[in-house]
């Protein structure tokens, strides 16, 4: 009786247990359905998906400056570089300055969701997707997203060129300071200087060069001036400077007079000579003429050129041979040429060293003229460099954030992305095979032990 009881008791515990057991099964069962309900049970998601393209650029510039300098400026593409903007365009779409831009456009109370961006490889497309609760409302978000990204963009190029141009013009303003320098020192130096520039020490070395050749024909003529004057002094036995003193008696009447005298006295001279004897009374009276006449010329002729050339000169008459007064003229001619060229010699003498010397000065100065002035040039080079890359920069607002095209205008949701039937299907399928896998291991774990240990 008491084993009836027991094998009774034992038989209705094991059905309970198996009871609860399944019980269990079942509620572990419904957990998958009930949590996919849930999920089925949210709100719907809409997602708005446009694309856009960030073009390569390849372009250059060329800017010329006459005498100057030159310019160059060249943009490649973005995408050659070491990095992609389209990583920088990624962070710059979901950052909260673009959200907060897009919450201003579109009146919201908080901060719309970031948008999921997608690089596509090898291109330069960007995905770009919106979700929302409202089919429209993606769309319009994604208007607003591009909108904003566009305005942000133009802040960053205009930043950017607001650093640049700042660091520039600092550059610039200091250029400029060096340039006015190298201006104020060229100045002082032409002020100072007898150089002004090139072309003056190119004119001093021209006038040198006909100077030199003109007392090189100069120094030709009087050569042959000399030479000649030489010859005729030697053939009339007479200086130039007497031969002057010579036409200087010549010329004077009262000399004229006096040699005319001595002549019409030496013929009655010789008359009286040749008829009377010397103490005769006629050839005493005609002796004392004589003697006055010589006198009379000996001492006009000291009185017109001088007693050393008196001396000499005294018994020339030019009068009695035209030839001789011809020739003497033109010894005194050909000596006053040679004089005058001789003058014109100590002058071209006086301006060539003249000339030489300020040459010498000139050659200094010019070294530092070349030197003040290549010093302005460089400095004009590398201000008007300076400034025609400022206005350079101004043109290319591109180069560190490419310009940003639509490819594929936002689209429209028709049917929502989430909740999706067929993910609460394929979720609830894997629970159920989960629970229920685990659920008899662990209600077949006795056996499962028992046999392993057997194989053992």
């Amino acid at each position: 009786m008491n084993c009836r009881e027991t094998q009774h008791k034992k038989s209705a515990s094991t059905r309970h247990t198996r009871a609860l057991t399944l019980l269990y099964f079942l509620l572990l069962n419904l957990l998958p359905i009930v949590f996919a309900g849930l999920y089925m049970m949210k709100a719907p998601v809409f997602e708005s998906e446009m694309s856009v393209l960030l073009p390569g650029k390849a372009g250059s510039s060329n800017v010329k400056l006459e005498n100057v300098g030159q310019v160059s400026s060249s943009s490649t593409s973005p995408f050659s570089q070491q990095f992609n903007p389209r990583a920088n365009y990624k962070s710059i779409l979901q950052s909260t300055d673009v959200a907060n831009k897009v919450k201003r456009q579109l009146n919201l109370a908080e901060l719309p969701p970031a948008p999921k961006v997608k690089l596509v490889q090898q291109t330069s497309i960007i995905d770009i997707s919106v979700r929302s609760t409202l089919a429209d409302h993606s769309q319009e978000l994604s208007w607003a997203y591009f909108s904003a990204l566009q305005e942000r963009l133009s802040e960053l190029r205009e930043d950017e060129l607001d650093r640049r141009q700042a660091s520039t013009r600092k550059a610039l303003s200091q250029q400029l300071r060096s340039l006015n320098e190298s201006r104020q020192l060229l100045l002082n130096f032409q002020q100072q200087a007898m150089l002004v520039d090139k072309k003056m020490m190119d004119e001093q070395m021209s006038l040198l060069a006909e100077v030199r050749s003109k007392k090189t024909n100069l120094q030709a003529q009087a050569k042959r001036m000399q030479f000649e004057v030489d010859r005729l002094s030697k053939d009339l036995g007479i200086s130039p400077f007497l031969a002057a003193r010579a036409l200087n008696l010549q010329s004077d009447i009262r000399f004229n007079v006096y040699l005319e005298e001595l002549s019409i006295v030496s013929v009655e001279y010789n008359e009286h000579r040749a008829k009377f004897g010397k103490n005769h009374p006629k050839m005493r009276s005609v002796q004392q003429r004589y003697t006055t006449a010589r006198a009379n010329i000996r001492k006009r002729s000291e009185e017109i050129a001088g007693e050393y050339s008196a001396e000499i000169l005294q018994n020339t008459n030019l009068g009695t041979s035209q030839q001789l007064a011809t020739l003497f003229a033109k010894l005194l001619q050909d000596n006053a040429e040679l004089e005058g060229l001789n003058a014109e010699l100590s002058q071209l003498e006086l301006a060539h060293l003249r000339l030489e010397d300020e040459l010498r000065l000139l050659t200094r100065e010019a070294s530092e003229l070349e030197r003040l002035q290549r010093e302005q040039q460089r400095a004009e080079a590398v201000y008007n460099s300076a400034a025609a890359r400022l206005e350079l920069n101004q043109t290319d607002i591109y180069a560190s954030y490419p310009i940003v095209q639509l490819l594929a205008a936002p689209s429209t949701a028709i049917k929502p992305i989430s909740p999706s039937p067929l993910i609460a299907i394929l979720a609830v399928i894997v629970g159920l095979l989960l629970l229920n896998t685990g659920g008899l291991v662990i209600w077949q774990r006795q056996a499962i032990i028992r046999f392993l240990l057997k194989k053992e």
